[in-house]
């Protein structure tokens, strides 16, 4: 569970996402691990790099370097002490990254072009989502991604991460999200309806939105409990047949 944003987090809020997903018969192999419990980790991996010359402290704010196309290194060299108040960057070397996606295909990207140096430690003490995702994924022998397209463009800042740290890059797989009729991907910062699973008929439909993402055939609702449509999609998935989508990123690199 990712819940290191104490401003936009609340354990309510996660509760319900996870039994959301069990109405809906997704239920986890394992207890949920919760990413604020495991802050040791992060900043293990941060000490690791660190000591490495791998990343460097930052007092930039977005004030300052607003409107650069990427980050301008202008804290890279200045050899500020580590402290409150003040984030810590990756050096993104000038190297080309290049991943075989299983879904969207071919996708390469030169982090000293296209971002710079990245953010992984916030100013306010918390790991980034670059970092932590990364340390989870090696932690937990995850050995294949699957998540949205639109978190494709911040992959090659992870694999970057994961050669830095020695860890085993796992496979990606970025599928289809679901958009609204402005073309947006729904989600809560856009006040998108929420996911409602009031009764059978309503879980069964919003199965069948996954459904449609990932290329499988349409059922007949009527032949089907809900949590028998799940067995029925699992049986007729292929990777190969999950469409592949325009890739947009949300990130802002500085």
């Amino acid at each position: 569970m990712d819940d290191l944003d104490e401003q936009r987090s609340s354990r309510d809020a996660a509760l319900d996402i996870l039994e959301t997903l069990e109405r809906h018969g997704l239920v986890s192999d394992g207890p949920c691990v919760w990413q604020s419990d495991r802050t040791e980790l992060y900043s293990r991996a941060r000490e690791n790099l660190r000591s490495r010359g791998k990343v460097f402290e930052c007092t930039c704010s977005r004030k300052q370097i607003a409107g650069a196309a990427t980050y301008p290194g202008t804290c890279r060299e200045a050899g500020i002490a580590p402290g409150p108040d003040r984030s810590t960057r990756f050096i993104a070397t000038d190297t080309r990254i290049r991943i075989e996606d299983q879904v969207q295909g071919h996708f390469s990207e030169n982090l000293a072009h296209k971002c710079g140096d990245f953010v992984i430690y916030r100013r306010d003490g918390a790991a980034a989502y670059h970092l932590a995702t990364v340390v989870d994924d090696a932690d937990m022998g995850i050995t294949r991604v699957v998540r949205g397209a639109d978190l494709l463009a911040s992959t090659p800042r992870q694999v970057a991460l994961c050669k830095a740290l020695g860890l085993h890059i796992p496979e990606f797989a970025h599928i289809p999200v679901l958009l609204d009729a402005q073309g947006r991907k729904v989600s809560k910062r856009l006040s998108s309806t929420p996911v409602d699973a009031l009764n059978e008929l309503q879980v069964k439909c919003n199965l069948l939105w996954c459904f449609e993402l990932l290329g499988l055939p349409t059922p007949r609702l009527d032949s089907h409990l809900a949590k028998s449509l799940l067995h029925w999609a699992a049986k007729r998935f292929r990777i190969g047949a999950v469409p592949r989508v325009p890739v947009r990123s949300d990130f802002v690199c500085l």
